[in-house]
């Protein structure tokens, strides 16, 4: 038979092969972990927005739950029309005759980390340029929505223009109106962030079914 052999009468079977002993597994090792080192861009805003009152003014600004926008003055300094132009971000006249440019007020889109909004902050904030605020509506609508305040009937029947985005105005009429006037006020906005008589403090005024709330964000060490 293939595969025996016979010596002294005993049938010897060959044997089978010893198995192969495989080496053990090896586990893989656990990855090292990645620490990536923050980019010079990202500690210098962390910075900027850590060390400073625009800083601190931009981040407060930049991180509403809402869109961002804003009701600037054309008028109070020419470098209004230079930045809305230069700086690329949506932004629209209150009014329709182009030829007033220069004296109109302007509503701005602002989106998160906006160069524009920096730009604002830096050249614009004490200066009474306007107002900041959220709304969920699109520019365009909530122009049309501003377009019918810029109108004021006098008792003796005379229209005027109103200039409500003046930061001056906002304070006053919030601090001192009533519940039902706050909630005509604010129509689709949320809230208004505006300069105080101190540019060291941010006001907010929000929406509320009492009234406007209230809140102050202090930006720097009074002096």
């Amino acid at each position: 038979e293939i595969g025996a052999v016979v010596a002294s009468g005993v049938e010897e079977k060959e044997l089978p092969p010893a198995p192969v002993q495989l080496p053990p597994p090896i586990e893989n090792a656990p990855s090292p972990a990645i620490h990536s080192e923050p980019s010079a861009s990202r500690l210098l805003l962390d910075s900027y927005e850590a060390a400073t009152p625009e800083g601190r003014l931009f981040h407060i600004l930049s991180n509403q739950p809402q869109p961002l926008m804003a009701l600037i003055d054309a008028v109070h300094d020419a470098r209004v029309l230079d930045l809305l132009r230069t700086l690329g971000e949506e932004h629209q006249s209150l009014y329709r005759n182009e030829q007033n440019a220069a004296l109109a007020p302007y509503l701005v889109s602002l989106p998160a980390r906006s160069e524009l909004l920096k730009q604002m902050i830096q050249k614009g904030w004490g200066r009474q340029w306007g107002v900041y605020l959220t709304c969920p509506l699109s520019l365009s609508e909530l122009r049309q929505y501003f377009r019918t305040s810029l109108l004021v009937t006098m008792p003796d029947g005379v229209e005027l223009f109103s200039r409500f985005y003046d930061p001056r105005f906002f304070r006053d009429f919030l601090e001192n109106c009533s519940a039902a006037e706050a909630e005509k006020f604010f129509g689709p906005a949320t809230s208004y962030f505006m300069e105080d008589e101190r540019p060291e403090i941010l006001l907010q005024f929000s929406k509320s079914k009492t009234g406007p709330e209230k809140k102050g964000h202090l930006l720097s060490v009074l002096i």
